[in-house]
């Protein structure tokens, strides 16, 4: 099947888990992609795995925490492919929160969480919002998970 045939889609945290397993399975679909991660090497990796398999992707060492980054990946993807069809902000971090009681939970571990987890996915959404809106579409897949129900 090629659901996704010609769309470009950006995944962030895309090195590994569910990123690489999105990113993988949107190439098999046909999709174009924007493979993205702070981790470099794995966000290599993944871009190779789509190539070798006879897909399309373009490989960049992101921080969703950046606004220059997250402008520059969508500046690089519409440079590469010529639009975004699909966002997955999916880079989060977890430390282990739910193992702690809140009071024990140091504030920079809370704003480093914080920061990729709320603020990275608004940033990416922003960047990539102005080239959605002139296609006059696009979507915008957000991934969290239930780890705020254990807490």
């Amino acid at each position: 099947m090629e659901r996704l045939k010609d769309k470009v889609a950006v995944v962030t945290g895309a090195g590994r888990g569910l990123g690489k397993v999105y990113s993988l399975r949107m190439a098999e679909e046909g999709a174009k992609l924007v493979v993205s991660d702070i981790l470099e090497k794995e966000a290599q990796q993944t871009a190779e795995e789509i190539r070798a398999k006879g897909g399309s992707a373009l490989c960049l060492k992101v921080d969703v925490t950046s606004e220059q980054d997250t402008l520059r990946m969508a500046a690089e993807a519409v440079r590469e492919f010529g639009r975004i069809d699909i966002l997955v902000n999916n880079a989060g971090l977890y430390y282990g929160i739910t193992r702690k009681l809140f009071t024990e939970i140091p504030i920079e571990e809370w704003e480093r969480m914080m920061a990729i987890n709320v603020k990275g996915p608004w940033l990416c959404s922003r960047a990539v919002f102005p080239q959605m809106k002139k296609q006059g579409k696009g979507k915008i897949i957000n991934i969290s998970s239930e780890s705020v129900f254990a807490g």
